[in-house]
């Protein structure tokens, strides 16, 4: 009898987690999926900040650089530690739905055996934080001409001058080039790149006007930098002639506030709420204020109107001249005599007989 070898039976072996990259290198990829899918730079920069952020907290709970440590008990101990350290609930907020978008990818992601990832968003596994509403204020009358009348160097007087103007975001106005300025029949505009996901969306642009001093201004500027400015280079630079970004111009204007002596915070996003009070005094109608801001909708422009105290009171008489008339002109008008009488001082409260 002749014996014959029996083969052995091949096990795959499960690599289990040991085969899943680090936490960063998930992280990055995540960031490099959202870039082709045409996220904006800056919120690429936000998204890429948090999940460092995230890896941090694992780590100084003694967590490894691993896909498995993002699970719902350290992304919730994450976001505790956002608290006690009393970050806003609203920066809470964002910082969750960074770490939610990456989850998502996750579970888009396999693995060599064909297993997702992340097999599960860890956020939604606890109640994130209530958002707490903030209305983003206009710029005074008084401390926006403290802003504009400030001395400033012409690279920082222009970005201003610009932000005030057009109410752009101030993402847009950092990535504005030198051929994003234009002139058609004596009126410049700028050709503003929207904002918005996917590569066609990026790659639309939209007509902001300008006035003609400010066009020259900007026009004028770019001739003397002193050396021939490319059409690719930025139109707005900092003082090492080099392309602001979005945190730094922002706080440009924070700073040069300050230095005017605004003591209200004056922020670039202000700026944009102010151009639109300023347009609807003008009377530009609501329609073509959105169209001014960039806006797709018309209601976004929701948040931006703002009532001015003095409008409150001229609505008052107006809402009294109208009772007058409702009621058939049996409410007597309001007097100086009236007021100045109003204003006499009266006699003690016992006196008056009327009031018993």
């Amino acid at each position: 009898m002749t014996s014959r070898t029996i083969p052995r039976t091949r096990i795959p072996i499960d690599p289990g987690w040991d085969a899943i990259m680090t936490f960063r290198d998930f992280a990055r990829q995540c960031c490099h999926q959202l870039r082709q899918w045409g996220y904006a730079e800056e919120t690429l920069t936000v998204y890429d900040r948090t999940y460092m952020q995230f890896l941090a907290s694992v780590k100084s709970r003694g967590g490894a650089d691993d896909v498995r440590s993002f699970n719902d008990a350290n992304v919730l101990g994450f976001a505790e530690d956002l608290g006690r350290r009393g970050i806003h609930p609203n920066t809470i907020i964002r910082s969750l739905s960074a770490l939610s978008t990456l989850a998502k990818h996750g579970m888009m992601c396999r693995d060599a055996q064909e297993r997702r990832l992340v097999r599960e968003d860890p956020t939604k596994s606890f109640r994130w934080p209530t958002a707490q509403r903030q209305e983003t204020r206009y710029v005074g009358p008084d401390d926006l001409r403290k802003l504009l009348e400030v001395q400033a160097p012409p690279y920082k007087a222009l970005a201003r001058d610009l932000l005030v103007e057009t109410g752009l975001r101030v993402g847009e106005a950092a990535r504005l080039n030198v051929d994003d300025l234009r002139e058609a029949d004596g009126r410049y505009y700028l050709a503003v790149k929207r904002k918005g996901r996917g590569q066609q969306r990026r790659q639309e642009t939209r007509q902001v006007p300008l006035s003609l001093a400010l066009g020259d201004a900007l026009h004028k500027w770019v001739l003397l930098r002193g050396v021939k400015a490319e059409p690719h280079d930025p139109l707005l630079i900092h003082s090492d002639h080099g392309r602001w970004g979005r945190a730094a111009l922002s706080n440009m204007v924070v700073r040069l506030a300050a230095a005017a002596g605004v003591t209200r915070r004056t922020s670039a996003h202000k700026l944009r709420h102010t151009a639109n009070v300023i347009a609807r005094l003008a009377d530009v109608d609501m329609v073509t204020r959105s169209r001014l801001l960039g806006h797709t909708s018309i209601r976004s422009l929701e948040r931006y109107e703002h009532v001015l105290p003095h409008e409150l009171h001229e609505a008052r008489e107006q809402q009294l001249d109208a009772l007058r008339r409702y009621v058939g002109g049996a409410i007597p008008r309001r007097t100086e005599n009236d007021r100045e009488e109003s204003e006499t001082p009266r006699p003690e409260r016992e006196q008056w007989s009327g009031d018993r």
